[in-house]
């Protein structure tokens, strides 16, 4: 039986559904953690309106020279401040995020800490950094080519996962976020949005993006203060000031677990206070209608996922899920 869990019949009126995420609070990290930003300096949208008129007279930047090395095509993903476009580059294809200068006043801080992150990886299920340049009103991060769309969309096409394909996609984010804190970067944004495949066959390889929340830290234990995430992944701690790590990252991976396996969130609140409350509860609720073929061993990892206490969560160490948990050695 899954520690920590209460399995109940379906409530009425209760219907599975998964809605696209919200992301609140600060978009970057300002700790001290979140470390230099190397070389990369980013110029800032001009603050008014005369600013911009003079923007349009003034030169491109030096690195926006390298726009020509790529051709853009179709749009891929888009969100309120970007978009992601496939590209023909020098290399082959690659996807070219585009990030309006004028979104907001942390949106040169953002990106430049997500390429500072990203050309720090490699990783098989992170996706790859490429290049970056700018021109005077946008900011551009050329990356691996996702031509698979996102796990988001996935979700929505099939409502639930058989609990063997589940597992693979889980373990898959495992290796990304255990590599990722073996290097003290948090990644502060794990979601289906942000897990993107490679291509569109369905045993296709996926790779962790979306890093302009990520921080790097400089020890093991050591918390950032900044509220960052997405509503309804992110962890308690992560909603409030009292600090959070790597134990944050494990609730967004528990979080994706569930609704892998069911096609619905595990929380059911619409604002942030109720959800805090709802997460603090520590009891994961797993309906018998829609969890009646779903292993005790998925559903007790779920809930050492979603423990309330970050320090009584597992870690994201993924050598010890093989004798922990059958549901996701059997994919080792």
């Amino acid at each position: 039986m899954a520690s920590g869990a209460a399995d109940s019949k379906d409530q009425a009126g209760h219907s599975p559904r998964i809605q696209p995420a919200i992301t609140y609070g600060a978009a970057a990290s300002t700790s001290s953690g979140t470390g230099t930003y190397d070389d990369i300096k980013l110029e800032n949208a001009p603050s008014n309106f005369f600013g911009g008129i003079f923007d349009r007279l003034r030169k491109q930047p030096e690195s926006y020279e390298k726009k020509a090395r790529y051709v853009l095509g179709r749009t891929m993903y888009a969100s309120s401040n970007a978009v992601v476009r496939a590209a023909d580059g020098p290399m082959g294809k690659v996807s070219i995020k585009v990030i309006t200068k004028k979104a907001s006043a942390t949106t040169a801080q953002e990106t430049a800490n997500e390429i500072n992150v990203l050309r720090r990886l490699k990783h098989p299920n992170i996706i790859g950094f490429v290049d970056w340049f700018e021109s005077r009103d946008k900011y551009y991060i050329v990356m691996q080519h996702t031509a698979g769309g996102d796990l988001f969309e996935r979700i929505c096409d099939q409502g639930k996962f058989m609990e063997r394909d589940a597992a693979s996609v889980v373990l898959q984010i495992l290796h990304a976020v255990s590599y990722l804190h073996e290097n003290l970067i948090i990644h502060q944004n794990i979601k289906p949005d942000n897990i993107h495949y490679l291509s569109r066959d369905l045993e296709s390889p996926l790779v962790l993006a979306g890093f302009a929340h990520s921080a790097i830290l400089s020890s093991p234990e050591e918390v950032v203060t900044d509220r960052v995430g997405t509503f309804g992944y992110a962890a308690p701690e992560a909603m409030s000031n009292e600090g959070h790590g790597r134990p944050a990252d494990v609730w967004s991976i528990g979080v994706i677990t569930y609704t892998l396996l069911c096609g619905y969130s595990p929380f059911r609140s619409e604002n942030m206070h109720d959800l805090y409350e709802e997460c603090n509860q520590g009891s994961i609720v797993f309906h018998e209608r829609y969890w009646k073929d779903v292993s005790s061993d998925a559903k007790d990892f779920i809930c050492q996922t979603l423990i309330p206490e970050a320090k009584g969560r597992i870690t994201s160490k993924v050598r010890l899920y093989k004798e922990c948990y059958p549901f996701l050695s059997d994919m080792f």
